[in-house]
């Protein structure tokens, strides 16, 4: 594949998000139960199937990664990774909060992604050309543990409960929303100090990753668990927390093993 130019690409994942959403939010919307306490909408499918085929035209040797057609396909080497609606359960209860995000990973670094949210706006970003919202440009907004919103996506609850308690005292208040791309623009925008989010599947994490590193926010992959903060100091509190949460509920077992989906971002 010839040399890409990533924030080209960014804006050309946008597009076709937007391009997709315009069609596709159109037609009829059903809703299904896909199990595990899920959901699943006409809208993810119609909006997915979209998106592939003008992937395929366009990159025709790139694989793809996806949530309901080539969820199987490894995330490892060059790829894109689709979400056609993060936040599903949002969307069918009428809840604005989702978006549609893709991303694009070259040699396992993701390059190139692009978060399209009809109630916020436009998002993408591009390694090396910064965040963008809405075409301009911003960058995070550092702030104290102490004056922080930490958000918190943990499918563990005695996990969580031993975690807030670590760090109840020590930032502002805890907010959980449960969708990954809201929860990155959120923190990108600077409206989070710091957030907490167990490893999830790549097309949740990566297009939000790499727009909260592109606006200049901090990430580590600790004991399974992705870490941003806005300040260094944040973020070894968050460390130091994840890691004596790990340590008192496995006392035999301080580090875990599971990194399925981490990338060299990190």
């Amino acid at each position: 594949m010839k040399t890409l130019n990533y924030m080209n690409l960014a804006k050309y994942l946008l597009k076709l998000e937007k391009t997709a959403y315009k069609k596709c939010s159109k037609e009829k919307i059903d809703v299904k139960d896909k199990g595990s306490h899920d959901l699943l909408t006409t809208l993810d499918t119609s909006l997915e199937e979209f998106i592939i085929k003008n992937l395929n035209k366009n990159f025709p040797n790139v694989k793809i990664v996806s949530e309901e057609f080539n969820s199987s396909e490894k995330a490892s080497g060059t790829y894109f990774v689709i979400d056609p609606v993060d936040g599903t359960i949002n969307f069918a209860n009428g809840i604005c909060l989702w978006g549609i995000q893709i991303a694009f990973i070259e040699n396992d670094v993701t390059v190139a992604s692009a978060i399209y949210s009809p109630a916020l706006g436009e998002y993408m970003a591009a390694k090396g050309f910064s965040a963008y919202k809405n075409n301009k440009k911003f960058t995070i907004t550092p702030k104290d543990a102490i004056h922080s919103l930490t958000c918190l996506d943990i499918d563990d609850f005695e996990f969580e409960y031993a975690l807030t308690k670590s760090l109840r005292d020590k930032i502002l208040k805890f907010r959980i929303l449960g969708v990954c791309c809201i929860n990155c623009i959120f923190m990108a925008e600077g409206c989070y100090g710091a957030f907490i989010q167990f490893d999830p599947n790549p097309w949740d994490i990566l297009p939000g990753l790499l727009l909260i590193q592109e606006a200049g926010g901090l990430h580590e992959f600790v004991d399974g668990y992705h870490l941003f903060a806005s300040k260094s100091e944040t973020m070894e509190i968050l460390k130091k927390s994840i890691k004596a949460s790990t340590k008192k509920l496995n006392p035999s077992k301080t580090n875990k093993t599971s990194k399925k989906n981490e990338s060299k971002n990190s």
